[in-house]
């Protein structure tokens, strides 16, 4: 049985383009074990509810920047060319992973761990926010 850890995001309104279920399970197939990736937005709202409540155009994930390039080769090896988003304020730091087609598939927010069990979560806008590391949920979610 695979997991996916939820992080907890209010819910949006669109419409499906892709199916993002069935990429996140191909992703979660050959992620390793020792890298942790979390699922926030309309899956996570619906892994609390324990029912899909609506259809999405794609998956939102969460992972720590030392993960960075192991995801990204991953995604690479299952298909996907992978563009990187930057901090307007600081050019050279990557902030998002977004599979590249015209409707993606999946996207990858980067956090950076902080000190006091907390870590920073950028925004596509500058700024970021931190964020008690309490935020990143513990449920586990079965995809089968």
């Amino acid at each position: 049985m695979k997991t996916i850890y939820v992080f907890m995001s209010e819910m949006d309104n669109s419409t499906t383009i892709c199916n993002p279920l069935s990429e996140l399970k191909r992703l979660l197939a050959v992620l390793p074990k020792s890298c942790p990736i979390y699922v926030m937005g309309g899956f996570a709202l619906d892994g609390h509810l324990g029912k899909l409540t609506r259809k999405h155009n794609d998956v939102d994930l969460i992972c720590w920047r030392k993960d960075v390039n192991i995801i990204k080769k991953v995604l690479e090896r299952i298909g996907y060319k992978v563009r990187e988003k930057y901090d307007k304020n600081n050019p050279k730091l990557p902030i998002l992973l977004e599979t590249d087609e015209e409707n993606p598939a999946m996207d990858v927010k980067i956090i950076d761990e902080q000190p006091n069990n907390s870590f920073t979560f950028h925004f596509n806008t500058p700024g970021q926010q931190i964020f008690s590391k309490k935020m990143l949920g513990s449920s586990q979610v079965s995809l089968d």
